[in-house]
């Protein structure tokens, strides 16, 4: 069976933005850069089903509106349903909603924040953890990104890593084992869109005592962009492809508890790499390369190859 990454489509923006400039999960696979065939958009309010995992390569949930905690049964069932990816190991990326829905279904709080809102471009922080992450680590130890929201993320789940901070949302980003992040900000929004969504919270910004016009005015290109695209390279290459050996290897030995995989391009051998029965990479022995921003060259991404794996 064929799979898609799947975008949950967990809210709409508002109209007079979504006529100009597109909506939520627009922004998501513009950001993407896959075929269009790739990626399936399921808009889970208004009722469309949830793939199974046999169908699923990842998931992106983009942000919405409304409010985690409102306790509405999708949002509830959504939350299931990312638990169960989770043990299957796909690859799942949660933005601003997405990010709160993924820390609440994991065991985490998620709630107003106490200063209020984070609105326009704030500067992210990437702590030691979150500059070594396979997918945070191709951004700048600090960067500047864009933000609206009114709740946050309080307390991270139990096994969450944190990966970035700002002045004002100290889990900005986190990750759940190796291949699950949430991200507060928005790598979807263009600075337009950014500009747009601090004129529809000028009233609440001021409330706030803050300026929305010297807030859009300080609204700056952000690099964070990167990581959408970046998140769909790993969920069609290095995932998709330890996996599949993994399944394998398994099937000629269901003992083991290490696969081996020599990699090769053609006739150019890369290396070998270990990975436990889930997946998980325990060793590397290949040529350092920053090139595929993995930190490793196990193969280009961009690449053919012929790659089969044996159990240990």
């Amino acid at each position: 069976m064929k799979r898609s990454l799947v975008v949950v489509k967990a809210g709409s923006t508002f109209a007079d933005i979504a006529a100009k400039h597109g909506d939520f999960e627009d922004w998501v696979e513009g950001g993407l850069q896959l075929p269009k065939d790739r990626v399936r958009v399921i808009d889970v309010p208004s009722g469309e089903p949830l793939p199974g995992s046999d169908s699923t390569a990842a998931v992106v949930v983009t942000g919405a509106h409304e409010m985690v905690t409102d306790g509405a049964l999708w949002i509830q069932a959504s939350a299931e349903w990312l638990r169960g990816l989770l043990d299957e190991r796909v690859p799942v990326l949660g933005i601003c909603y997405g990010h709160q829905l993924l820390a609440r279904a994991l065991g985490g709080e998620v709630g107003y924040h106490p200063r209020g809102r984070e609105v326009g471009t704030v500067m992210v922080s990437c702590n030691s953890e979150g500059r070594e992450d396979t997918l945070l680590g191709i951004l700048p130890p600090s960067f500047p990104a864009y933000a609206s929201h009114a709740q946050s993320v309080l307390e991270l789940p139990p096994e969450a890593v944190r990966l970035a901070s700002s002045d004002f949302d100290s889990n900005h980003a986190f990750r759940v084992g190796d291949r699950a992040w949430g991200v507060q900000f928005h790598p979807e929004f263009s600075e337009a869109v950014m500009r747009c969504y601090i004129g529809k919270q000028r009233e609440e910004l001021a409330k706030q005592g803050q300026d929305a016009d010297r807030i859009s005015r300080d609204v700056q290109p952000s690099p964070a962009g990167r990581l959408l695209q970046r998140f769909g390279r790993l969920a069609f290459s290095v995932f998709a492809l330890m996996l599949s050996f993994v399944a394998v290897a398994r099937s000629q030995d269901p003992s083991a508890d290490r696969i081996q995989y020599q990699v090769s391009v053609g006739a150019v051998e890369l290396g070998v790499v270990v990975t436990d029965v889930t997946g998980r990479f325990t060793c590397f022995s290949t040529t350092p390369c920053s090139g595929c921003g993995i930190g490793y060259r196990l193969f280009p991404l961009w690449s053919t190859f012929e790659a089969g794996g044996k159990a240990l």
